[in-house]
């Protein structure tokens, strides 16, 4: 059957569960919203620091020992590093490079193991914070295995909030280590179950189904209501679906800390692809109108998708702004093919903003801001 059937229920059920879980934040959030997504001092998401961050980063907030700013929720912090870092993670108030270092706080980690949202500190606890002491706030890994990752810093009275660059054996060197605030989580996950859809079955028509967390499980309804049960990742990871390999539709998912699809073929094997980054949301659809789907993510960060064709290359396309939900289906018939486009939606407006095989934006009003 045409892929676009099963990419339009496919993603849009995968956005409504991203949309319900609170895991998109981003800088075109509403105050309010962004405000709700955590409390003060609780759990927050990698990508709700990142938006925090950004936000002050927009605002060019002045780096000021002295003075005292608001975040997305009204909340103030004080203007310089670790102010910065203390706003970023929600915390109840804003500590000191020296105080951010306490295991009722943070996790000390390898340098290797940072993730976007930690932070990396070079004043060890020690009831004192010496001249040059600092601590930035780790946005992502430009090229992992040659050390070299972006980050955003509340920075000096010169240079005030900066993004900059930088490899672990320079920071290594400088005395810097690994932190991660206690409360932060991949992503802020609904709690129970995830839905999807795909033709499971072959039949004439598209079916429903859920992905358990709590088991990795998928539970998947076939055309007489029987039910069909596929162990398939862990809890943390983000569930797919898609014609894979040419037959009915399969189920995969996607790992946030490993950045790697794990796709089912027809005949139950694994085929692993890595793909994404932490803080990336995955898509999948017919991109290049071959005989199967094919899957990609959206950057947030960007607003850019990255999708993967059948012969392993790459297609980027800046389509959407941080805050936006990624979607995908054949929006326009795909000129007689099953090409695949993609498109967000704007929680913001409740607009749909959809690509065509032309690159022309379709926008249609549909849905409630929030």
């Amino acid at each position: 059957m045409p892929s676009s059937r099963i990419a339009k229920l496919t993603r849009t059920a995968l956005a409504t569960a991203i949309a319900a879980s609170g895991i998109i934040a981003g800088t075109a959030f509403t105050t309010g919203s962004a405000h709700a997504a955590s409390s003060v001092g609780g759990t927050i998401s990698r990508d709700e620091v990142l938006t925090r961050a950004n936000d002050w980063y927009n605002r060019q907030v002045p780096y000021d020992q002295q003075a005292w700013t608001t975040d997305l929720g009204g909340k103030n912090y004080r203007q310089d590093c670790s102010g910065f870092v203390s706003m970023a993670w929600h915390l109840n108030n804003s500590e000191t490079t020296d105080t951010l270092d306490v295991r009722s706080l943070t996790t000390r980690i390898a340098l290797t193991d940072l993730q976007p949202g930690d932070a990396l500190d070079n004043d060890p606890h020690d009831g004192n914070s010496p001249y040059g002491s600092h601590i930035v706030l780790f946005d992502h890994w430009i090229d992992k295995s040659s050390g070299q990752f972006a980050f955003i810093s509340e920075a000096n009275s010169n240079d005030d909030m900066t993004k900059g660059t930088g490899t672990i054996g320079g920071y290594g060197n400088a005395g810097y280590f690994g932190l991660r605030y206690n409360n932060i989580i991949d992503a802020a996950w609904l709690a129970g179950d995830y839905p999807v859809a795909g033709n499971w079955d072959g039949g004439p028509a598209d079916n429903v189904g859920i992905w358990r967390p709590s088991t990795g499980q998928f539970h998947l309804r076939n055309d007489d209501g029987g039910i069909t049960k596929v162990d398939w990742g862990q809890a943390g990871d983000i569930p797919v679906s898609g014609n894979w390999d040419g037959g009915p539709a399969n189920v995969g998912i996607w790992r946030p800390s490993t950045g790697e699809f794990h796709l089912r073929m027809d005949d139950g094997s694994l085929t692993k692809i890595s793909w994404g980054q932490a803080g990336d949301i995955p898509v999948s659809g017919n991109w290049d109108g071959g005989p199967a789907e094919n899957i990609g993510i959206w950057r947030p960060s960007t607003g850019e998708f990255h999708l993967r064709n059948d012969d392993g290359s790459l297609t980027k396309i800046s389509w959407g702004q941080n805050g936006d939900i990624p979607v995908s289906a054949n929006w326009d018939g795909g000129n007689g093919t099953n090409n695949g486009n993609i498109g967000i939606w704007r929680p913001s407006t409740a607009q749909f903003q959809l690509r065509n095989d032309d690159g022309s934006n379709t926008r249609l009003d549909w849905g409630q801001p929030r």
